[in-house]
Parts: C-alpha cells; sequence; structure tokens
C-alpha cells in the first residue's frame, strides 16, 4: 500500500519504506565493518607518515612538525570519507526509490551524487562569501554609529540568514534522491517537489535532529564514563588527550568506533528518508499533489 506524503511516515521513512527485508541490518553491518577498515587505515597511514599517533597529535596541536605530511594525511582522508559516504548514501536512496536490496557499488548513481554534493557544497561556499561581504558591510555601517543598535541588527540579520539557509537547503533536500530516482542529475527540480511540502519536511527533519542529539548526548556520557574509568587527571591537558589515543584504548577503541559507526549509519540512513519520500511521491510522477500533513 502506497505510503501518503506525511509527518509521520516522512520522519519514520527508513522503518515505512518498501523493499527486501533485511535491509537495515545488513547496512549497519556492513557500514561498521567498513568504519572499522577505515579507521584502521586512517591509524596505519597516520604512523606511516608521522611514525606515531602522539607525533601526528603534536602537530595538529601546532607543536611543530611536517604540516606538508598532515595536509597529505587530511586529503587522504577526506577522499576515502567522500568514497564511504557516497556508496553507502546511494545504496540507501536506491531502497527508498527503486525497492532495491542492499548492494555496495562505485558507478553512475554514485558519481552522480558526488556532482549533487559539489553543487551543496558551491552553493555553500557563494552563500558564505556572500553572507561574510554583508555583514562586514553592516558592521561598518551600523556599528560604527552606534555600537548596540548596529549590534542588534547584526544579530536580527544572522537569525535571517540562518532561516533562510534552512528554508532553502529543504527545498533543495531532495536533489540526490530524485537523482538516483531518475538517473540523472536534478537539482534545480527538488524546488518543484517540495512545493507544499515545506513544513512537513522541516518537522521532520526537526524530530529526527532531536533524537539524533538525544542519542549522541547518551552515548557521549556513556562512552566517556567507559573510557575514562580508571582515574585520569582532568588538570591536565595532555594526559586527557593521551587518554584518548587510539594506541592507549586498545579494546576500548574497538568498541567505540563500533557503537559510534553504527549511530553514524542509523543517522544517514534516517535522515535520508524524508526527502526520499517527497521524491517518491512527486506529484510530477503520479504522487499525492495534496499531502495530509499534521504541520500542514
Amino acid at each position: 500500500m502506497a505510503l501518503e506524503f506525511n509527518f509521520d511516515n516522512a520522519a519514520f521513512h527508513f522503518d515505512k519504506t518498501e523493499g527486501p527485508k533485511g535491509f537495515i541490518l545488513k547496512y549497519l553491518t556492513a557500514y561498521v565493518v567498513v568504519g572499522l577498515i577505515v579507521a584502521g587505515l586512517n591509524i596505519l597511514l597516520a604512523i606511516g607518515l608521522f611514525g606515531s599517533l602522539e607525533d601526528m597529535q603534536q602537530v595538529m596541536s601546532g607543536g611543530g612538525g611536517d604540516w606538508l605530511l598532515f595536509l597529505l594525511y587530511q586529503g587522504f582522508a577526506i577522499i576515502i570519507g567522500v568514497l564511504v559516504w557516497v556508496v553507502f548514501e546511494a545504496a540507501v536512496l536506491r531502497r527508498y526509490l527503486r525497492a532495491e536490496g542492499f548492494a555496495l557499488k562505485l558507478g553512475a548513481d554514485e558519481g552522480r551524487l558526488v556532482l549533487v554534493s559539489l553543487i551543496w557544497m558551491g552553493l555553500g561556499i557563494v552563500a558564505y562569501i556572500a553572507l561574510a561581504f554583508v555583514f562586514g558591510l553592516l558592521s561598518v555601517v551600523f556599528i560604527g554609529a552606534s555600537p548596540m543598535l548596529g549590534g542588534i541588527i547584526v544579530f536580527l540579520l544572522g537569525l535571517v540568514a540562518v532561516g533562510a539557509w534552512i528554508y532553502y537547503a529543504v527545498r533543495f533536500s531532495a536533489a540526490g534522491a530524485l537523482t538516483i530516482r531518475d538517473r540523472a542529475v536534478r537539482f534545480p527540480s527538488a524546488w518543484a517537489v517540495t512545493r507544499g511540502r515545506f513544513w512537513t519536511l522541516f518537522g521532520a527533519y526537526l524530530v529526527l535532529f532531536l533524537i539524533f542529539l538525544a542519542i549522541y548526548v547518551v552515548l557521549f556520557v556513556v562512552l566517556f564514563m567507559f573510557v575514562l574509568g580508571s582515574t585520569v587527571d582532568f588538570s591536565d591537558p595532555e594526559a586527557l588527550s593521551r587518554a584518548f589515543m587510539p594506541t592507549n584504548l586498545g579494546l576500548q577503541m574497538v568498541i567505540m568506533t563500533i557503537i559510534t559507526t553504527a549511530v553514524q549509519g542509523f543517522v544517514m540512513l534516517a535522515w535520508a528518508g524524508p526527502a526520499a519520500l517527497a521524491a517518491k511521491l512527486d506529484p510530477r510522477h503520479g504522487g499525492q499533489a495534496d499531502a495530509a500533513s499534521v504541520f500542514e
């Protein structure tokens, strides 16, 4: 039975979608395994480039070292991170839009998602530059004339800018899902798909964000207590930093990585759901033109 586009179905589409059974278990298992492999590769690369993780930590903290090696390490980490994200995101969206079973690939779908991500990145850079220019100009004009009034105006405009970015981010949130659905890059088309559905999508994302925030807070507290079960001098930043080094954690580090990676994978899975449902029920492709929603 086809789902209606409403708040409940959008927020929890990861659990309500159609497709082969067992997807979530296979997906999370693969995500954790790949996460452990990537973590291991990062550690091996850091040791290979810097000699030890402690030496890399020294470079990161500004204590000296070869910054070119650090940039090389960061570049490798970014490339691997992008590859991991794109293959799992594509697998999730294929499930939502095509009801396919779990499979990791590196093909046309993944390449198109990278292009969509580059568009998002470009928009973010343009928005940042524009805001920096506007706020710089306003700071000179208003704060120079009246610091208090200028500060209030800049603060209010900052809220407006954040609100505008959220609005446009939600309106174009279906770009990746449409790209997977149509097997072609579909960024501008997302605007039409989310027309009249902003508050439903915003509500779904807000609820998911609050759920994820609560999970991360609880997870941080539990893992923090687990890692620092032994006595650690909290007044010594270096001792606290060393306590979290992978080489000093051993089994604790493996358990932490498994748990946090599984949570990250679940977040990716659930976060893609609302926009995927909007793309699936696109009115121009036989979906519902007037979707029922507790937010509309």
